[in-house]
C-alpha cells in the first residue's frame, strides 16, 4: 500500500469504532414501572422529639429537646425556627 492507504489500515485494525461513539448517559431505567423511591427516613431531630413525645408547641419548654439542639445543631438538621427561639447560631451559616 501506498502512503495514506497503508496509514488508514493500520488505523483501523488497531482501533474499534465504537471507541469513538458518544457513551450513553443517565438511568436507562428511569420512569420505568417497578422502579421504587427511596424510603422516606426520619430525621434525627424527629426522631427525638418522637421519643420525648414532643408536639410542635411543646418544642420551645422543652429542656431535654433544647440541650440535644444545643449538642447537636452544627451536624444534625434542626428547624431554623426553633434555632431562632434559642439564640442559637449555626457554625458555617452567614
Amino acid at each position: 500500500m501506498v502512503g495514506s492507504e497503508a496509514w488508514h489500515v493500520r488505523y483501523a485494525a488497531c482501533h474499534n469504532p465504537r471507541d469513538f461513539m458518544a457513551k450513553k448517559r443517565g438511568n436507562p431505567n428511569w420512569g420505568k414501572p417497578g422502579m421504587q423511591a427511596a424510603p422516606v427516613v426520619p430525621t434525627s431531630f424527629e426522631e427525638v422529639v418522637r421519643k420525648l413525645r414532643l408536639s410542635p408547641a411543646d418544642y420551645e419548654g422543652s429542656i431535654q429537646l433544647k440541650e440535644w439542639v444545643r449538642k447537636n445543631k452544627d451536624q444534625k438538621y434542626i428547624p431554623d425556627a426553633l434555632l431562632k427561639i434559642w439564640g442559637f447560631e449555626v457554625k458555617g451559616d452567614l
